[in-house]
């Protein structure tokens, strides 16, 4: 487990991902696909969509959680 702690802000955007998407996924690309708007549980299906496009050589698992 990994373990990190963050100040983080009303309108901030969580990512929390398995490396099968994290390593699949160009850091840019995964950072232009969680800055995009929509809801986080869309944002999260993108992710593992691009994933997959990517190889989908591991299992795929993202959350996004946006801080209010």
């Amino acid at each position: 487990i990994d373990r990190l702690e963050l100040d983080l802000r009303a309108g901030d955007r969580l990512l929390l991902c398995t490396d099968g998407v994290s390593n699949a996924v160009q850091p840019a690309d995964l950072t232009a696909i969680v800055r995009q708007g929509g809801a986080p549980g869309d944002i999260a299906r993108h992710l593992c969509e691009a994933a997959d496009a990517a190889g989908g050589f591991d299992n795929s698992t993202a959350v996004v959680i946006d801080i209010t």
